[in-house]
């Protein structure tokens, strides 16, 4: 027993466990998310949704919700080499999508319309091993989760 403190060794080591636990969690959140899901071409859905808060000006978020939930989408086709479209499923989260080409070192950022189709929707990400991110965007947003996807781009 320590005579200063009065705690015992094995509570020392349980307080230790805990640590090394707690530490282990917080590598697993921050670092699974990119690495978890393989690559792949094809429609990949990014490894980790999208969530948090989203209100516009006018306090509408696209939905009567203002709690955002959804999964980005990456979509490749060997017909369009090069590039990727962004889709989402769940609700609409007013999303920007930051992408980075792994082996060319190409970036870019594709911003998600806001109700509106666009003209061209297939964005120039590059052939080869993408990785991404997607926080919410707007006038008062809160990003609790960053969405996160790697994929591949025949």
């Amino acid at each position: 027993m320590n005579k200063r403190t009065g705690i015992t060794g094995g509570t020392s080591m349980i307080g230790r466990f805990i640590g090394i636990a707690f530490a282990a969690l917080a590598v697993m959140f921050v670092v699974t998310p990119s690495a978890g899901a393989q690559p792949s071409a094809g429609s990949t859905n990014f490894s980790s949704p999208v969530l948090g808060l989203n209100i516009q000006s006018d306090g509408y978020a696209g939905s009567e919700n203002p709690l955002v939930y959804s999964t980005i989408v990456a979509h490749t086709d060997a017909s369009q080499p090069g590039k990727t479209i962004f889709l989402h499923n769940g609700s609409h989260c007013g999303c920007t999508v930051n992408w980075r080409n792994l082996d060319t070192g190409a970036t870019g950022s594709w911003s998600m319309p806001a109700g509106v189709a666009e003209w061209d929707p297939w964005k120039p990400t590059g052939v080869g091993r993408i990785e991404a991110t997607a926080r919410i965007d707007g006038n008062f947003s809160l990003t609790i989760i960053t969405g996160r996807g790697s994929w591949v781009v025949p």
